[in-house]
């Protein structure tokens, strides 16, 4: 009976190790997703303050120097997708 129970636990102990060595790269996973939805999450939050300071240059462009709306275009771009902060 004792050594049924031990080899039992031994066997319970092994399907453990080999449980957790298996989720290890779950973890890593979930953990990498993570990063990049709170980095996703952290652009989305700055995406109207960069509009809005979008807008407050291109009234000062078009002020300043008269329209030029391809160089708009491009600023907008870049300011959209992140290239300038």
């Amino acid at each position: 009976g004792a050594l049924v129970r031990l080899s039992n636990l031994q066997n319970l102990q092994s399907q453990m190790t080999e449980f957790e060595s298996s989720a290890d790269p779950l973890q890593e996973w979930l953990n990498g997703t993570e990063v990049k939805v709170q980095e996703s999450s952290a652009r989305l939050h700055d995406l109207p303050a960069k509009k809005e300071e979008l807008s407050k240059l291109q009234v000062f462009e078009n002020h300043r120097h008269g329209p030029y709306p391809q160089k708009k275009a491009v600023f907008a771009n870049m300011v959209t997708h992140g290239a300038i902060c």
